[in-house]
This record gives C-alpha cells, sequence and structure tokens, in this order.
C-alpha cells in the first residue's frame, strides 16, 4: 500500500515540476498565494475628557433628572475627576430612580467607594504626625465597607 501512495505522489510532484518548466502554473500551486497587505488602521477618536462630558450631561440633567443613563454618565465623568462624593451621590439618584435596587448600580458605588477611599489613603502627607492615624482610620473604613458589602446579599 505505501508503494502504491508513493507512486501517486512521485506522480502528482512529477506532474507539477514538468507543467513549471513548460512555464504553466500548477494545478494546485504548493505556494500559498500572498498575503493582502492589511489596510492601515483608522486612527482611534480620542477619549472624551470627562471635563467635556460633564459639560454636555449636566445641562441634559435639568431637562431629564430621571435619565438612568444621563445620571451614570455624569457619575463615572465625576469619579474619572477624582469628585467621589458627586459622583456617589449621582449614583445614588440612579438607584432610587430604578427603585433601589440594581445589581450594576450597586456594583458602580461599591467601585466608586473603594477607589474613593483608596484615593484618600494616596493622599495622606507621609511628613504629617498623625499619618500613622489617618492611615488606619482610613483602611478601617474600607475593610469596614468591604465587610458590608460582603454580607449584603446581591
Amino acid at each position: 500500500m505505501w508503494g502504491a501512495l508513493k507512486g501517486v505522489f512521485a506522480r502528482h510532484a512529477g506532474e507539477e515540476a514538468h507543467s513549471a518548466v513548460n512555464g504553466h502554473a500548477p494545478a494546485e500551486s504548493a505556494v500559498p498565494p500572498p498575503v493582502a497587505a492589511r489596510p492601515p488602521l483608522e486612527p482611534q477618536p480620542e477619549p472624551v475628557s470627562p471635563e467635556t462630558i460633564i459639560n454636555r450631561f449636566e445641562p441634559l440633567l435639568v431637562h431629564a433628572p430621571r435619565n438612568i443613563k444621563v445620571l451614570e454618565t455624569l457619575a463615572e465623568a465625576y469619579a474619572r475627576k477624582m469628585m467621589f462624593d458627586q459622583s456617589l451621590s449621582l449614583y445614588r439618584r440612579a438607584l432610587d430612580v430604578v427603585g433601589g435596587k440594581n445589581p450594576d448600580i450597586e456594583k458602580a458605588i461599591a467601585r466608586t467607594t473603594l477607589k474613593k477611599l483608596d484615593w484618600m489613603l494616596s493622599q495622606i502627607d507621609p511628613n504629617a504626625p498623625d499619618q500613622a492615624a489617618q492611615r488606619e482610620r482610613i483602611q478601617n473604613q474600607r475593610l469596614e465597607f468591604q465587610w458590608h458589602e460582603m454580607e449584603e446579599p446581591h
């Protein structure tokens, strides 16, 4: 059987070689076709700054104070600007609008609260005389918040 297969492969290879010598392309080329050049990547738009979002969405909030998307977008923009109290206030408003329960908004509140506490830790003056007490107080707040989050059913 191996001999028969060898003969078929040898004959096929011989036919390709004969066609190539005579200037004809083989029926099935062993060389893959050239890869087409990729089109140049389109430039990605610059991320919109939190200030731009706030300037565009604050007026919308006046006209649509119960619009969840506006509230969440503004809350995220304020969080990106490290304005955590404003962010959390908007997320709580959004939670009130949906009736007090929404896992996505609750996660955003938890995430923003942890970011706020981490930011507060990063702002402690290492040369302050009460630096250790400040750090311990904020770390305890963070642990208490995380403990409370684990206890609450979501």
